[in-house]
């Protein structure tokens, strides 16, 4: 394999490192995010504000969190065809042919590795504000 396809490789493999990151950056948000949201709710004045206020976020992590799976996906689809020797312009980081290839962020959102993380919390922040 030539020194180009290598670096070529290396700049993908980055990509996915930082998708990656950027996943588990959006776990970790929620995670500080829950608390704060139903302990607002459970000492605030008004639980459903709370609720709404928290609940826009958390929706919004969780889909981000589901479009950054879904590209670090279609980057691997794009590193298995340079490996795989499929015609792929050199130093192209482009991963809209691949996301073809892997599932919708709809769907990717429902996957076992997004939903089992959040729709739990999303079960607890609900139960701590329906209690208030």
């Amino acid at each position: 394999m030539d020194s180009g396809k290598i670096e070529h490789l290396k700049f993908i493999q980055n990509i996915i490192s930082r998708m990656a990151g950027n996943s588990s950056l959006m776990k970790r948000w929620t995670m500080a995010l829950v608390p704060v949201v139903a302990a607002f709710g459970k000492f605030g004045d008004a639980p459903i504000v709370a609720g709404i206020a928290g609940g826009i976020p958390f929706i919004f992590m969780w889909w981000q969190d589901a479009k950054y799976l879904r590209l670090e996906r279609a980057y691997v689809k794009l590193h298995e065809a340079i490996v795989a020797g499929e015609d792929v312009r050199m130093f192209d980081l482009d991963p809209k042919p691949y996301l073809g290839c892997v599932d919708s962020a709809f769907k990717t959102a429902r996957s076992w590795s997004v939903a089992l993380f959040y729709f739990p919390l999303l079960v607890a922040l609900v139960v701590a504000l329906a209690t208030v």
